[in-house]
């Protein structure tokens, strides 16, 4: 899911943007463990024009990724090879 919105006038122009994902990895939920990747971020930006031959701008971004996966004992093949 994303999506983004700008706007703004002579004197101000604005522009947020911001996307979020969840995806389930490629083994299915065991029990309470969850095997995936899950992203949220965002960006704004502002700009301030109070004459002509000055331009003002503040820009920020935000993102946070979390990785979880299914607990393999730190077996370096994976939880398959096992059986």
């Amino acid at each position: 899911l994303q999506g983004s919105v700008e706007g703004g006038n002579s004197g101000v122009t604005y522009y947020l943007s911001g996307r979020y994902a969840d995806e389930d990895g490629p083994i299915a939920r065991l029990g309470s463990a969850r095997n995936g990747n899950r992203l949220l971020a965002g960006t704004s930006n502002l700009t301030f024009l109070p004459t002509t031959k000055l331009k003002l701008g503040l820009r920020s971004s935000y993102a946070q990724r979390d990785f979880e996966s299914v607990d393999n004992g730190n077996n370096i093949y994976g939880v398959n090879t096992a059986a």
